[in-house]
């Protein structure tokens, strides 16, 4: 197996992974009880704020996908429900239309994900080409 062969089986291996998650969520929690540390993902490309509320300072725009968790403020403001939540170390507000409860997994996966995935490439390569690794 070549080295673009490894990484067309890693790229696999996250798309199953995200899709598995996606799955799983449940869109808009505007309706939906959540708690302080609940994972909640980007339904679509969704600004988030520095307050609740469309007056507030845009402060990133989430891609669909991209997941934080709940902080703990939910404010209805602007004919939304906003829920105040931490993305990249940052506090933010998003409208919850634009929001899913996920698997707490989406918000924590970044390091095992790395891991599992070169774990699974490494070991698929070194099954299928077990004279010639680049992982030795």
């Amino acid at each position: 197996m070549s080295t673009s062969a490894a990484i067309v089986v890693a790229a696999v291996v996250v798309v199953l992974v995200v899709m598995v998650n996606v799955r799983d969520a449940v869109a808009d929690i505007t309706g939906t009880t959540v708690r302080a540390g609940d994972c909640v993902c980007a339904t679509t490309g969704v600004n988030a704020r520095d307050r609740a509320g469309l007056s507030g300072t845009i402060v990133t725009t989430l891609s669909a996908g991209q997941c934080g968790t709940i902080f703990g403020g939910i404010l209805t403001k602007d004919g939304y429900r906003w829920y105040e939540i931490k993305y990249n170390s940052q506090r933010m507000w998003v409208a919850g239309n634009y929001l899913s409860i996920s698997s707490s997994t989406s918000c924590g996966v970044s390091i095992y994900l790395a891991v599992s995935i070169l774990i699974t490439v490494q070991s698929v390569f070194t099954y299928l080409c077990p004279f010639s690794s680049p992982f030795s």
